[in-house]
């Protein structure tokens, strides 16, 4: 196939309407195989009118209109590349309740011929051959062979563009030519559009890609402009030179590396968008990195609390092995999901006596607790205790440490409340070469006692520690 046909290829989504031979060869006819003044001023490969984030293009065109050719004036839309343009045209077919009742026939079609012929009588293309040339493009170039597996293994989410360009002085000031891909948690509960839509009336320099949940992956920026995500400074390769990827609901049971249903269908969604990021642009799973590779930075912090981060570039290159033979995805059983312990890792279950105070600065879980008898046991694998979290601003007194599954872990009791139950809360992820006084926490340590008599004088008082 022709470097065209591939680039064209390897920029449509999975979860495409629309099969990729017709969109190839819609390509094909509507831009002269990228060579018209559209594709090339434009970068808009169907002829779709209009604005594109407020970017448009006029071209003098011939349509057919009362029996007969005619040449009038039309605004185009004008995408950043080739990519958005794909996109942005599968988009186009149920863009509007209109758009998807008119097109029905369009998305409902199996096979490339049905579909066609469906495009022409639904009234997209003004041109009486125009199913006729796209079935003459098919079958000359034999394009047929890129419908075998489309979305045969998809994991179904949603391209969707929410582009700002009136933010990108702010939150993408610098052109940027890609050299790899750098993975994020969110740190919160929230959808990708509503992650999106904050990063677009915020001004604070901090930005990135696309976020993508359990059903959309959102663009906010476009590839070929930087994104500030990475922490390594203005100039730093990772907000210069990488593309940003953030999985949302990282935060659903809170910070301790809780992985919800959700979640772990939004990070299954980012491993397949990461893999056809990968394709896009000719690159190996060697390109994929973590934040934490740019500043040192515990993100994506629910891939590492998990153990999952060889876990997910094994499942990005098992997509990107996929891709490249032709199917939309990998099969779900190709990896399996690594284990992850529940009983305490290295140390024994008694801890440390040690009691402090502690001032959460992040909303992080809390579990189950249990009446205060017996030796300080840490269970951990007790369920999460409805509406118990701290929030920030809070503060515990606590009177046991332990590590286990990675965090620091306390006993403590709610100030303020009756009960006489102890609770459970990791405060951060264990660094082994760094002590717990030191650690770097979701919160800070205002008060701690190592000594053997230490005790918590008073749960409701902070800082009442002996």
């Amino acid at each position: 196939m022709s470097s065209f046909i591939e680039e064209v290829k390897r920029n449509i989504p999975s979860n495409t309407k629309i099969l990729p031979s017709v969109i190839v060869a819609q390509a094909i006819l509507e831009s002269a195989r990228g060579k018209s003044e559209l594709a090339r001023k434009a970068n808009n490969l169907f002829g779709i009118k209009g604005n594109y984030n407020g970017q448009s293009y006029t071209v003098h065109t011939k349509e057919y209109l009362n029996g007969r050719w005619t040449t009038v004036n039309a605004e185009f839309k004008k995408y950043p590349s080739y990519r958005e343009s794909i996109i942005d045209h599968g988009n186009f077919f149920t863009s509007t309740p209109w758009r998807t009742q008119n097109y029905k026939s369009v998305l409902n079609a199996k096979d490339y011929k049905t579909q066609a012929r469906a495009l022409q009588s639904s009234g997209y293309a003004t041109d009486p051959q125009y199913a006729n040339k796209l079935i003459n493009l098919i079958e000359t170039n034999n394009l047929s062979s890129l419908d075998g597996n489309n979305g045969g293994n998809s994991v179904g989410y949603t391209i969707v563009n929410m582009m700002n360009p009136s933010m990108y002085k702010y939150n993408a000031p610098y052109s940027m030519q890609p050299l790899e891909v750098c993975i994020h948690n969110t740190a919160n509960t929230a959808t990708a559009r509503n992650e999106v839509a904050y990063m677009n009336r915020t001004a604070n320099y901090t930005s990135f890609h696309v976020a993508i949940d359990d059903k959309e992956a959102v663009q906010a920026i476009p590839f070929n402009r930087n994104a500030f995500a990475a922490g390594d400074g203005a100039n730093g390769r990772g907000n210069r030179r990488a593309i940003h990827i953030e999985i949302c609901y990282s935060l659903d049971g809170g910070n301790n590396g809780h992985q919800s249903a959700r979640y772990l269908k939004a990070e299954e969604n980012a491993a397949l968008y990461t893999a056809y990021v990968l394709h896009q642009y000719g690159w190996g799973v060697d390109k994929v990195k973590k934040h934490q590779d740019y500043s040192g930075k515990y993100c994506p912090h629910v891939i590492l609390a998990n153990g999952k981060w060889n876990w997910f570039k094994n499942r990005v290159q098992a997509h990107l092995n996929a891709i490249k033979k032709g199917s939309s995805s990998a099969s779900k059983k190709t990896t399996s999901k690594p284990k992850v312990s529940k009983k305490p890792q290295g140390v024994s279950e008694k801890g440390w006596s040690f009691a402090g105070t502690f001032e959460a600065s992040e909303t992080i879980v809390v579990r189950r607790g249990y009446k205060s008898t017996g030796a300080p046991r840490l269970h951990l694998n007790k369920p999460v205790a409805k509406g118990s979290y701290l929030k920030p601003g809070d503060f515990i007194n606590f009177d046991h440490v332990w590590f286990a599954d990675g965090y620091w872990w306390v006993r403590f009791k709610y100030p303020g409340r009756k009960d006489s139950n102890y609770y459970f809360v990791p405060l951060g992820v264990r660094n082994p070469a760094v002590s717990f006084g030191k650690a770097k926490l979701w919160g800070k340590i205002t008060k701690l006692s190592t000594k053997k008599d230490s005790k918590v004088l008073d749960w409701h008082k902070k800082n009442a520690i002996k």
